[in-house]
């Protein structure tokens, strides 16, 4: 009976018929499984990315650096095609079914995220070394900006009056110290 039975995958036996499965030493199923496995994504990266290099192991760090470029390129293009399409054919179609988008379009939000200790360093920067347009922080912090602030000038050293008060504080202080013998560091004062 098992001689007629071929490739199939079913069969009908007699009640208390024992079957020995015999398994082929030569080869490895988990080896077989896990190679199919790794040849399916290999060529899924080919289809979809155009090469492999990018998300499998590389050889070099060069070659590496190459095929970031292409995923780069080919992300960009995919992003750019989904773009037009939806200005293009899902935005109209929209709009002709009562959506209000009319002269509306699609664009990427190319801009970069910056944690606020990164956006303070960057605009005390610009503050420091540049003329900025107030409406740039009105916009951003929504805050009405009158002008620019004036500071009084800071005099470069102490004035006369700030001597003469700092001489009867010191004189107040030091008048009350013990003199001569002592300590022979002090016997000088």
């Amino acid at each position: 009976m098992m001689q007629n039975m071929g490739a199939k995958f079913w069969g009908v036996f007699e009640e208390g018929t024992d079957i020995d499965l015999k398994e082929n030493q030569r080869t490895d199923a988990f080896n077989i499984y896990d190679r199919r496995v790794d040849r399916a994504n290999s060529e899924l990266s080919k289809i979809l990315l155009y090469q492999t290099m990018t998300i499998d192991n590389g050889s070099s760090l060069s070659q590496s650096e190459v095929h970031l470029e292409v995923l780069k390129n080919l992300i960009e293009e995919i992003a750019d095609g989904l773009r037009d399409m939806v200005n293009g054919q899902l935005i109209p179609r929209m709009v002709a079914h009562g959506f209000p988008l009319k002269g509306a379009s699609f664009e990427w939000d190319y801009e970069e995220d910056y944690t606020p200790e990164q956006m303070t360093a960057i605009e005390t920067m610009l503050l420091n070394n540049f003329d900025v347009d107030a409406g740039y922080f009105e916009e951003k912090y929504g805050v009405k900006i009158n002008g620019r602030r004036t500071y009084a000038p800071v005099p470069d050293g102490p004035t006369d009056a700030d001597e003469e008060k700092m001489m009867r504080t010191l004189t107040r202080f030091f008048g009350q110290a013990p003199r001569g013998g002592g300590d022979p560091f002090l016997s000088d004062f």
